[in-house]
């Protein structure tokens, strides 16, 4: 699910607490839209590279707007923008998928340094491309996989020279992986990986040679399964925690700490947090990141991403039918976490396709209608 100027930071003492606060009244975080309006296809996804560059992708067909029809002739084509001043501008966009591609499916973004890797569901094959310069410029498209069907969820990871793609397959409800260690240039064969519950998702992290795993099997039981090899075998197997049988939890770790963030099982206006020291060894005890307590909220989306060169951690939830969006962040390693603030509100239900931070500054990235029509525009929302 799918990246900075330096912010200032006052006092853990006074801005970081132990538990979830008051949200303010006015959201400090600025709409920036990147097109639209537009039908809504969807497979969007955001990754930060270096310093101060972010990424996007959309997936983007010409409409005629006013019947809600795409065009005849016409196909969907996997399209990237790039920003350079962390998301406060942005491309017009290049299109990265194979020219005359009749169906573009899902896509990744994922990023180590100034590298880059995209892959993306493309005439029932698993394609990708990869960059050295930060996404101005990209390999021509190899093909991981020559055929896959009735694919869920698409996963993508960089840390190091190792690079790491999931597909999680509907009709099997399995994960299954490809690997690589020499940053793209090539990629073993297919790891078979666990089972997730019926309709279910997954979500990874890696950090350094440690692959964490997490999601949701047959019993609604939130496992975590670590990896110290990158993903080639996967010895641990703990449960977590229960979670709604939306299946709403994210990932991310750092060398030292992996966190799962997840909605609590009996009250869906929590979020929760737990962390393990340990690659996933024991977790410790969970704590609520974010409370709506005598609302009507029920959160149903959650992303978290760890920026490694501030070492802050991000958290974006979203309520059910796509309202609200949240966030709330920690610089110690998810020991305290900041107030949360409420990032927009809106009549029309928007889609959560990711949220990061560049260099201090978080950054989500949503499919957000305007209107009773069909369009869709395709934003970031962002804190100066």
């Amino acid at each position: 699910m799918m990246g900075r100027s330096k912010a200032r930071l006052v006092a853990i003492a006074s801005m970081f607490l132990l538990a979830p606060q008051a949200v303010a009244a006015a959201s400090p975080f600025i709409e920036h839209t990147i097109v639209g309006p537009r039908l809504p296809i969807g497979g969007g996804d955001i990754t930060r590279v270096g310093s101060a560059t972010v990424l996007v992708t959309d997936v983007e067909q010409p409409a005629d707007l006013e019947f809600c029809t795409f065009l005849p002739g016409s196909t969907p084509r996997l399209v990237l923008r790039r920003s350079t001043d962390r998301g406060a501008t942005w491309t017009a966009g290049d299109v990265l998928s194979s020219p005359g591609a009749s169906s573009v499916g899902l896509s990744a973004l994922a990023s180590a340094g100034a590298r880059a890797d995209l892959v993306w569901i493309e005439d029932g094959t698993l394609r990708y491309r990869r960059s050295s310069d930060a996404g101005l410029t990209w390999t021509a498209p190899s093909t991981l996989l020559s055929t896959v069907s009735s694919v869920r969820q698409i996963e993508l990871l960089h840390a190091g020279s190792q690079v790491v793609v999931s597909r999680l397959v509907a009709s099997t409800n399995r994960i299954a992986l490809r690997i690589s260690s020499d940053n793209g240039a090539s990629f073993g064969p297919v790891v078979r990986g666990p089972q997730v519950a019926a309709g279910g998702l997954h979500a990874m992290s890696l950090a350094g040679t440690t692959l964490f795993l997490a999601y949701r099997d047959s019993t609604g039981r939130l496992r975590v399964r670590a990896s110290l090899d990158g993903g080639a075998t996967f010895p641990r197997n703990r449960p977590v925690a229960y979670v709604r049988s939306s299946g709403a939890f994210g990932l991310a770790s750092s060398p030292s700490v992996a966190i799962v963030a997840y909605v609590a099982r009996s009250d869906f206006t929590r979020l929760l947090i737990r962390r393990s020291l340990d690659h996933g060894l024991s977790w410790l005890p969970a704590h609520v990141v974010i409370d709506l307590p005598g609302t009507l909220e029920n959160l149903a989306q959650v992303s978290i991403s760890r920026d490694p060169r501030t070492g802050k951690w991000t958290i974006f939830a979203e309520t059910e039918g796509g309202s609200t969006l949240y966030e709330t962040e920690s610089v110690d390693g998810g020991v305290h976490w900041s107030a949360r603030q409420r990032v927009m509100v809106d009549d029309d239900p928007s889609a959560l396709y990711g949220g990061i931070s560049s260099g201090g500054i978080p950054i989500v990235l949503i499919d957000h209608p305007r209107s009773l029509g069909c369009e869709t525009y395709v934003e970031t929302w962002r804190r100066p």
